[in-house]
């Protein structure tokens, strides 16, 4: 059997207030962990599993198909739902040991790795392996997160529209409702709340 890890969320009195395995068909850890300024949840760790760890659309959405462990990192939202995952390895062992974001969204992914080629780019501080076990250290960039205008907390009277506009400049959009333009139309709403996110 393979084992799986896990991430859970602890009210201030101690209640679970959400949980879900990380973790794929065989074995996987989780080595570090933060937050960032939105309190979404960013972890690093390595892995053997060959699913449930990427999204399609990550860095490297396919684990090396040695027998052999791949680096990985993902993050989820305050709410526990995955929003980016990616392995990081090549034909060797590789493992994330340390995650880390500067000011202007870019991750940090550090670990050692067995893996003599494939981690590094041209003209980088040490372009080969150097031995039996190197670590390694890479930067990413994380598309940011497109923001609403207008913002706030508007009130609608019955009747009323309101267009909901995401920031311009993403190759697709994607809205908690459905929709994939760019801007939404809000309208003939039964009284309520309503939360709206892209």
């Amino acid at each position: 059997s393979a084992d799986d890890c896990f991430l859970a969320k602890f009210s201030g009195s101690g209640n679970v207030i959400w949980s879900t395995y990380v973790g794929g068909n065989a074995t996987d850890y989780i080595y570090d962990i933060l937050l960032d300024g939105e309190s979404n949840i960013m972890i690093c760790g390595q892995t053997l599993s060959t699913n449930s760890i990427s999204v399609p659309d990550a860095f490297q959405p396919v684990k090396n198909p040695t027998i052999a462990y791949d680096a990985f990192f993902a993050k989820y939202t305050s709410g526990g739902t995955k929003l980016i995952g990616s392995y990081f390895g090549n034909t060797g062992e590789d493992y994330g040991r340390g995650i880390s974001l500067d000011n202007n969204n870019r991750l940090y992914l550090c670990g050692e790795s067995t893996s003599t080629i494939g981690l590094t780019t041209n003209g980088a501080h040490q372009e080969y392996s150097g031995g039996s076990q190197d670590g390694f250290l890479v930067k990413f960039c994380l598309s940011p997160k497109p923001s609403i205008s207008p913002a706030g907390t508007p009130s609608l009277c019955l009747n009323d529209t309101w267009t909901l506009t995401a920031s311009p400049g993403y190759n697709s959009y994607f809205w908690n409702i459905g929709s994939t333009s760019n801007s939404i139309v809000i309208g003939s709403l039964l009284p309520g709340t309503y939360y709206y996110d892209v």
